[in-house]
């Protein structure tokens, strides 16, 4: 994962020099974010993702990360080996792939290579939102910073039941999946 939270906004906040402490503590928050908002907020390369598929063959796939932006590879594996596909046969939707009529065809095979004979689709693709801080939008941007500054302190004063850092404020254990009540609140029905 790469982190786009600018090194100077990490270290006036938690400060740390290092730099690998730096990218460690970005990329921290930036994968609580997407965790809570369930979307990559951050464009990259997802490499063999293995979706197995149901006995009876779907034309539409759906990875685990979104939102899809291109795919590098597909392969079919069956139980006989692999079989890599024609990526110009599929069509790519913002958190689907749909294998177009062309490549659904190279299915009608006799067996081996029926449908029923497929036992999962294996992607290389990129995904996410965003490739550098100035693209994240301010709400994200502020909410990565309150973050921060939460875990920031709390780590720093464990046992304590409120804290007040700056002009940012939270209760100590009030979390929403994960996040303090104040940020998740403001990021609660946020469309990117």
């Amino acid at each position: 994962m790469t982190n786009i939270i600018p090194n100077a906004i990490i270290t006036a906040i938690t400060g740390a020099t290092d730099a690998a402490e730096i990218n460690m503590q970005g990329c921290a928050i930036i994968e609580m974010l997407e965790e809570f908002l369930g979307v990559l907020l951050v464009k990259r390369d997802i490499s063999d993702e293995k979706i197995t598929l149901p006995y009876s063959f779907s034309r539409v796939i759906k990875p685990k990360f979104a939102p899809l932006n291109s795919v590098a590879s597909l392969e079919v594996i069956t139980k006989n080996g692999n079989y890599k596909a024609d990526t110009s046969t599929i069509s790519i939707g913002a958190y689907t792939i749909e294998l177009l009529p062309r490549f659904w065809y190279f299915f009608g095979l006799p067996y081996p290579l029926w449908p029923k004979a497929v036992s999962a689709i294996k992607l290389s693709y990129n995904a996410g939102y965003f490739s550098t801080w100035q693209e994240l939008p301010a709400i994200l941007q502020q909410a990565a910073v309150d973050l921060l500054k939460y875990k920031y302190a709390s780590e720093l004063k464990a046992g304590f039941h409120s804290e007040h850092l700056g002009d940012y404020s939270y209760t100590r254990g009030a979390l929403v999946r994960g996040l303090p009540v104040d940020i998740a609140s403001s990021l609660e029905g946020l469309i990117l």
